[in-house]
C-alpha cells in the first residue's frame, strides 16, 4: 500500500516546527513492544553523523511493533506525511534497504539501532509532485496564519476599543454621583 502525502496533511517540516513549539518529550524509553524512531528531516547519504545528527532536529517517537516484531513503516510515513522512509546504516551512512519495503525485521531493527536504542530513519528525496503539493500547502497554510493574525490583532483592537468606551462611561457616571 503506498502512502502518498495530501495538501490536507502535516509535512515534515510542519511536524518539526509543532515538536519544537510544544517541547513535545518522550518518555525515558520506549514502551514494551515499541521502537523508538528519530527522522532526520533532509539527511542525504554519507553524510557524516557527528555533522548532520549533532546540527539538526529530528522528529522523535515511539512506534509499535507488529505481534511479529516487524516495524511498519507505512505507519511511520503516514505519521509524518511521508512519501518514503527508509533506515539508515548507521556504520556505512547509507540507505539500509530491507527485504520488505514497508517493514523493517527484527533483526534489522537490532543492528540498526544505536547504542541508545533509537532507529535512525530518513525520507529519500520526494518526488517532484510531492515537493510541488508540500509547497502549495506551506503557501495556504502561511496565507491562513496571516488571516488569523490580522483577525485576532483586528479583534483585539476592537476589544481594547470597546473597553475604552466602557471605562470612560464607568468613570464619567461615577464622577456624576459624586464617587469620584
Amino acid at each position: 500500500m503506498e502512502i502518498k502525502p495530501s495538501i490536507f496533511f502535516r509535512t515534515p517540516q510542519e511536524h518539526l516546527n509543532n515538536m519544537w513549539k510544544n517541547g513535545e518529550r518522550l518518555p525515558q524509553s520506549p514502551p514494551p513492544r515499541h521502537v523508538r524512531v528519530h527522522l532526520y528531516v533532509g539527511w542525504r547519504e554519507g553524510c557524516d553523523e557527528t555533522e548532520y545528527f549533532m546540527s539538526h532536529a529530528a522528529l522523535k517517537g515511539d512506534f509499535p511493533l507488529e505481534p511479529s516484531g516487524y516495524l511498519s513503516l507505512a505507519r511511520v510515513k503516514s505519521k509524518w506525511g511521508l512519501e518514503n522512509c527508509a533506515a539508515i546504516d548507521p556504520t556505512r551512512r547509507m540507505k539500509f534497504d530491507s527485504s520488505k519495503p514497508d517493514y523493517l525485521s527484527p533483526l534489522a531493527i537490532k543492528v540498526l539501532t544505536d547504542n541508545s536504542g533509537v532507529l535512525k530513519l530518513f525520507e529519500p528525496k520526494p518526488s517532484n509532485d510531492t515537493i510541488a503539493m508540500r509547497e502549495m500547502r506551506m503557501q495556504f497554510v502561511q496565507k491562513y496564519d496571516n488571516a488569523v493574525f490580522r483577525f485576532k490583532e483586528a479583534a483585539i483592537g476592537r476589544l481594547s476599543d470597546v473597553l475604552g468606551v466602557a471605562v470612560t462611561v464607568f468613570i464619567c457616571a461615577l464622577r456624576s454621583r459624586g464617587r469620584c
